[in-house]
């Protein structure tokens, strides 16, 4: 079994591209070396899942799990790993990059680009092409997050890290403080929130009921669970699980991480979270969190 990280292989495309990780793997600041958000979606779009072949999976997923109903806008969100039997439903603000560079690396045998590991839509049509994979013998695997400390990352993230590009995007700016979020939770409430999927509700980008996933991991105990997961895939319990390293893979996976489940105490009031409980009660309801 390979080390996921800490020996990088060659990822076959450019000699910058193989830098960047070589860099990254000797503990040097991953953020400096990863390729732009914009340029890693452009590219991922660009080898990403086709409107045929998201027909094509939605097809099929509902001929091999009779009765359950696949979103046919939200299929998109699906990664399939054939190798590892995964089906994962991807959600923003949720490890979603993280999950992806190490499903793919676990699925291709080397750790790649973020581009590419979220452009790997081509390994599914490839398997079913070849029939070497059955859609119900899959795991379906989601991870979820508190609606709490997602809601707050989105706020840091976009209006902390990034506030010039927010307010090219949204025409709004606000305080990083507690008042500035309540500000923020009031304007997802009066019609912002499913402007970005970074903060809109967890369950709208869910592509199968909640019920039909039979794995799902929480982002509060992410390695814990990820590593209880990754046992019941085709890879099976195999002792070199314990080999992942997943720090490593959150600095290349979240190089923009605002730590806030550590930050809740100081931003989160009896207005805000007042707010938060009515605007997010889809998803404390379909993920069994608790209220505060």
């Amino acid at each position: 079994m390979m080390h996921v990280v800490g020996k990088v292989e060659q990822c076959g495309y450019s000699p910058r591209c193989q830098r960047r990780f070589a860099i990254a793997m000797n503990d040097k600041s991953a953020a400096d070396y990863l390729p732009k958000a914009s340029t890693a979606t452009r590219v991922a779009k660009g080898m990403g899942l086709t409107e045929a072949r998201a027909a094509l999976l939605r097809r099929e997923i509902a001929r091999c799990l009779p009765g359950v109903e696949v979103g046919a806008k939200t299929v998109k969100r699906l990664a399939v790993f054939p190798k590892l039997g995964v089906v994962y439903n991807r959600i923003q603000k949720n490890a979603n990059t993280t999950t992806m560079l190490l499903l793919d690396a676990l699925e291709v045998g080397r750790l790649r680009t973020i581009p590419e590991s979220k452009g790997q839509h081509w390994l599914f049509y490839r398997a079913w092409l070849r029939g070497g994979f059955s859609l119900a013998d899959a795991r379906y695997l989601v991870v979820v997050r508190s609606p709490y400390s997602r809601a707050l990352s989105s706020f840091l993230f976009k209006f902390g890290y990034w506030q010039e590009v927010a307010m090219a995007k949204y025409g709004r700016e606000f305080d990083i403080t507690p008042a500035g979020f309540v500000d923020f939770l009031m304007w997802l409430k009066d019609g912002a929130l499913s402007r970005d999927l970074h903060w809109d509700l967890q369950v709208r980008s869910l592509a199968l009921p909640v019920e039909a996933f039979t794995d799902i991991v929480h982002a509060e105990s992410y390695e814990a669970e990820m590593r209880s997961f990754l046992g019941r895939t085709r890879l099976g319990p195999a002792g070199a699980l314990a080999d992942i390293n997943f720090d490593e893979l959150r600095k290349i996976g979240s190089p923009h991480a605002t730590s806030a489940q550590e930050k809740r105490e100081a931003f989160f009031t009896p207005a805000s979270r007042k707010l938060l409980n009515e605007i997010f009660e889809p998803d404390f309801a379909a993920f069994g969190y608790d209220r505060e």
